[in-house]
């Protein structure tokens, strides 16, 4: 497997787990005017109706912090590619 066939694999399971975190937080009870809840009971509401919230919740944050640090590390060997080719 090449080096870009990796990166794209690891995106795509990075994306993989941000959906599948979006799907276990969803609320699948329908409410009537939520403006007039606050956000406490909103978030109550929401961890009481849906999949598994705490789980999901933990999955968005894993993918996030994934993704920001794959993509940080990427930039970083883009640089320090750049600037070895560019010393020969």
């Amino acid at each position: 497997m090449t080096d870009n066939k990796k990166i794209k694999n690891l995106y795509f399971v990075i994306f993989l787990m941000w959906i599948i975190g979006n799907i276990l937080t969803l609320n699948f009870l329908p409410m009537q005017d939520p403006e007039t809840l606050k956000l406490e009971e909103m978030i109550e509401l929401q961890k009481q109706f849906s999949i598994n919230f705490d789980l999901g919740k933990l999955l968005i944050k894993a993918s996030e912090i994934l993704f920001i640090s794959l993509s940080a590390w990427l930039a970083y060997s883009f640089f320090l590619k750049k600037r070895a080719t560019s010393k020969k």
